[in-house]
């Protein structure tokens, strides 16, 4: 059986980095399935036109929020251009938002995949119509198109699951260890749509470590995690590990994202013993009430002080992004969080790295709320809920649900008076463009728009 994995490109230019064009997800899928049906030929295409050229006998889409849209319209193409066999949904999207399936794909994994992935292949391998609802973790459409669900598979444990510790020997080597959140914040999905916290154990981590320095040579490692610390102990026993078997100094850890409620003393010497040569935070804001409303004040102004102080005295650099734009948030409360975080970076080792518009993502309570409002909706464009702050790739403006305390031309020209985004961040809707007349700007919208035909034709087809 040849099976394809997609995943729309919010970047299609990514598809030639090996590093930005990697998919941990479908890492895990492939070493899963390869290891419980070797037979199967597992791929993954990097433009829709791809997928119909490697002739797969089932397709598996992996989609977020902001890319849904654009993954309806290649579910739509891919059976307008003859393929006939399942299309399997999955990622964050369709596992907050079951209700959103489109009408010609055959089904969803919700959750975690594998397990319930490779059901499905051995399910559609027997036959073209299975009996979908013996299958737990997924959405489907019954007879009469109504949306069904099987009900949660329980997570596997992260160390049971294979790594391919061969793949892409060049670059640092991508790992999740941790999936799942113990923490409920109030704009984040990973608590709600992940299901109970699982992770690897020190001893499979640092295996892991030591096999692929063996196989590749390579000793650059990047944990995909905001919640590294969240295994409390996990960290010591990892450094005691490597002290009993003088592994101090073998490994570069590229990155680590840490909680900073979990940082005390004791932390940063020992993340800086086992290779970390950076850090990273999700600052959020640094207004104490604004933190205190996005973060259900599970971390304190005072956490992220200690975090920079401590990692600063480790000489380890460390920096963060922030979030505006939260519903409530005051002009005052922005420009605080943004004063502090200049403060932060005149005296500390710390650096601003990004700052993104508040989006409600589904999944998250926030989403729950604005839906309530009637601020969102299931059959809204979902372009619009986008973390990219990169505009070029749709026509819509992101959303904005600030609006009755900052007004969405003020916010974005507080933004880019303190120099938090850059000046080009966000483009005019259609309607200012048309209203806009003279030559000069009308050449730079055609270069604007011949660039973007470019780079969607990377991807593998121009935008509808």
């Amino acid at each position: 059986m040849k099976i394809v994995l997609y995943k729309p490109l919010i970047r299609p230019e990514y598809r030639f980095d090996a590093f930005n064009a990697h998919y941990i997800g479908f890492s895990y899928l492939i070493t899963y399935v390869k290891q419980f049906e070797p037979d199967c030929f597992v791929g993954i295409a990097y433009t829709s036109q791809a997928i119909i050229d490697m002739q797969p006998d089932l397709i598996g889409i992996s989609s977020v929020t902001e890319m849904w849209n654009r993954t309806e319209d290649t579910i739509s193409w891919l059976r307008d251009e003859g393929f006939s066999g399942p299309i399997v949904i999955g990622g964050p999207h369709i596992t907050a938002l079951p209700e959103t399936l489109p009408q010609k794909a055959d089904c969803a994994v919700i959750g975690q995949g594998e397990e319930t992935f490779l059901e499905l292949i051995r399910s559609y391998r027997a036959t073209r119509q299975p009996a979908l609802h013996e299958i737990p973790g997924i959405a489907y459409r019954d007879q009469d198109n109504r949306i069904c669900f099987t009900g949660k598979r329980t997570p596997l444990e992260m160390d049971v699951l294979p790594v391919d510790v061969y793949e892409n020997p060049s670059i640092p080597f991508q790992l999740t260890t941790v999936r799942g959140c113990p923490f409920h914040c109030f704009h984040c999905v990973e608590h709600d749509t992940q299901g109970k916290m699982t992770y690897l154990s020190a001893e499979k981590l640092l295996w892991i470590m030591k096999l692929r320095f063996r196989a590749t040579g390579n000793p650059h490692f990047f944990f995909q995690d905001d919640t590294f610390l969240a295994p409390r102990k996990r960290l010591e026993e990892l450094h005691d590990l490597m002290i009993r078997e003088n592994l101090l100094g073998k490994f570069i850890i590229r990155s680590i994202s840490l909680n900073t409620n979990l940082v005390d003393e004791h932390t940063m010497p020992m993340l800086k013993d086992i290779g970390t040569i950076k850090l990273g935070m999700g600052v959020e804001s640094l207004n104490p009430r604004m933190l205190q409303v996005i973060k259900c004040g599970i971390v304190k102004p005072e956490h992220i002080d200690k975090t920079i102080k401590y990692a600063q005295k480790a000489g380890i650099p460390i920096g963060g992004s922030q979030v505006y734009g939260f519903p409530g948030e005051t002009r005052e409360e922005m420009i605080d969080s943004i004063a502090r975080v200049k403060h932060y970076e005149m005296t500390t080792a710390f650096h601003h790295w990004v700052c993104y518009v508040c989006q409600p993502l589904p999944g998250s309570q926030l989403w729950q709320q604005e839906l309530s409002k009637g601020n969102v909706s299931f059959d809204m464009d979902f372009s619009t809920l986008r973390i990219d702050g990169d505009c070029r790739f749709f026509s819509t403006p992101w959303y904005y649900g600030n609006e009755e305390n900052i007004p969405r031309r003020e916010f974005i020209a507080i933004l880019k008076e303190h120099k938090m985004i850059a000046t080009n961040f966000i483009l005019p809707s259609k309607e200012i463009q048309e209203k806009q007349g003279d030559n000069s700007n009308y050449f730079k919208r055609m270069a604007k728009r011949f660039y973007r035909d470019i780079l969607l034709s990377i991807e593998g087809r121009k935008q509808r």
